[in-house]
C-alpha cells in the first residue's frame, strides 16, 4: 500500500558511535532527531542553499544512535555494520571520533575530524542525513567546550532569503524567476525536436539522390561541404519539399 503521509518513516535504522571525546554522541543524538532534521532542511530551503536530507514527500529516516565502548578497536566496530538483510533492526553506519575532533592538540592546530563506515545497503540520502547531522554535531560540541551557546550562534547565523522586488521607471512588481529557468529547458525541447525532424528529411532526400545517382552528378560540380550547406539552407528556407 502507498503511504498517505511523509511523516511516516521509509529508513529505520541505528547508527554507532565510537565516541573518544565523551562529547559528540549526545549532540548527534540530539541532531538526528526527526525534529532536528525537518528544522535544518527549512533552514537551508529558507537560505536558498539546498536541502541538507530528504525534503518535500521524501520521508524523514528514524535514526537511534548507540555508543560502542571507546575501548573497543575499530575492527570490532566495523563487524558491528556486518549483519544479515533479514536483521530486525539495521546497522546504518559507524562513525570513529577522533580525538582532537572537539578539542585542538595545540591553539595553532587544526580541529581533527571523524571516520564514517556504512552499511552496503545505506542510501545516499540517508547517509546525506547522517553527515549533516555529524556536522552540527560537532560544531555544537566544539563551541560548548569554548563556552559558547550553540542555539545563540545558530539564531545569529539563520537569515531568511527575502523576496526580491524589480523596480521599473513607472511601476514595481515581485520578481518572477520561474520562466527564466524554464526558458533553457524549452529552447533545449525545440532545437532536439528540429534537429529530430529536419535530419530525418535530410537522410531521406540523401538516400533518394543516392539511389538514383543524382549526388553523383552534383559531386561532380560542387563540393560534399557546398552541397550539405545547399541541403540545409533549402530545407529551412524552401516551402516545397
Amino acid at each position: 500500500m502507498q503511504r498517505l503521509s511523509a511523516a511516516l518513516p521509509d529508513i529505520v535504522g541505528q547508527v554507532a558511535v565510537n565516541d573518544s571525546t565523551s562529547r559528540v554522541s549526545s549532540e548527534l543524538r540530539a541532531a538526528l532527531t526527526p525534529k532536528a532534521i525537518a528544522a535544518r532542511n527549512a533552514r537551508a530551503t529558507a537560505s536558498g542553499a539546498g536541502p541538507g536530507g530528504p525534503v518535500g514527500n521524501a520521508a524523514i529516516p528514524s535514526i537511534s544512535v548507540i555508543e560502542r565502548p571507546p575501548t573497543e578497536t575499530i575492527q570490532m566496530s566495523k563487524n558491528w555494520l556486518v549483519q544479515p538483510p533479514d536483521a530486525p533492526e539495521r546497522h546504518l553506519a559507524l562513525i570513529v571520533v577522533r580525538p582532537d575532533a572537539v578539542i585542538r592538540r595545540t591553539p595553532d592546530s587544526e580541529y581533527g575530524s571523524y571516520d564514517l563506515y556504512v552499511s552496503p545497503r545505506l542510501d545516499e540520502g540517508t547517509e546525506s542525513v547522517i553527515v549533516h547531522g555529524m556536522q552540527q554535531a560537532l560544531l555544537s560540541a566544539r563551541l560548548k567546550a569554548d563556552g559558547i551557546d550553540p542555539a545563540a550562534v545558530q539564531s545569529s547565523m539563520d537569515v531568511v532569503k527575502p523576496t526580491s522586488i524589480t523596480v521599473g521607471a513607472h511601476e514595481e512588481r515581485q520578481t518572477q524567476r520561474g520562466f527564466a529557468r524554464l526558458l533553457p529547458f524549452i529552447c533545449g525541447v525545440l532545437i532536439f525536436f528540429g534537429v529530430f525532424t529536419g535530419g530525418q528529411m535530410l537522410m531521406t532526400s540523401t538516400v533518394e539522390e543516392k539511389s538514383s545517382r543524382v549526388v553523383e552528378v552534383l559531386l561532380a560540380a560542387v563540393s560534399p561541404l557546398e552541397l550539405m550547406w545547399g541541403k540545409l539552407l533549402g530545407k529551412l528556407w524552401c516551402t516545397e519539399p
